[in-house]
């Protein structure tokens, strides 16, 4: 599990990240990033009702790509704040391609160390 101070909580850092931050997709995941200039690493992981109307099913994904986040957490420079948004199509591929999928859009975005 993410630590509590590496999670991006407050919908208004939600919203500054969405409208001012760098954007990476592709057809499953949309990474946005903003530098922050602090010494965290924030991350949230936003899944809307289209990708499913059951929580059961929205919380379930969320936790998976949070597990994928614990994995990499560590290697992520600090001072940015990071917002994943799950897209509808993402359940229709398998865990791994997922992670695979995040790791390269992180990638992309250089915020990997």
């Amino acid at each position: 599990m993410l630590p509590r101070i590496g999670r991006l909580r407050k919908e208004h850092d939600h919203e500054l990240v969405r409208r001012v931050g760098r954007r990476t997709s592709d057809q499953f995941l949309t990474v946005k990033t903003l530098q922050t200039g602090k010494t965290l690493t924030r991350v949230a992981v936003v899944v809307s009702k289209r990708v499913d109307k059951r929580a059961t099913v929205r919380n379930r994904i969320k936790r998976q790509v949070r597990g994928m986040i614990e994995g990499v957490y560590q290697k992520l420079k600090p001072g940015i704040d990071v917002v994943i948004i799950v897209n509808p199509a993402a359940l229709t591929i398998s865990r791994k391609d997922t992670e695979t999928r995040l790791i390269y859009l992180l990638n992309r975005q250089a915020i990997i160390k």
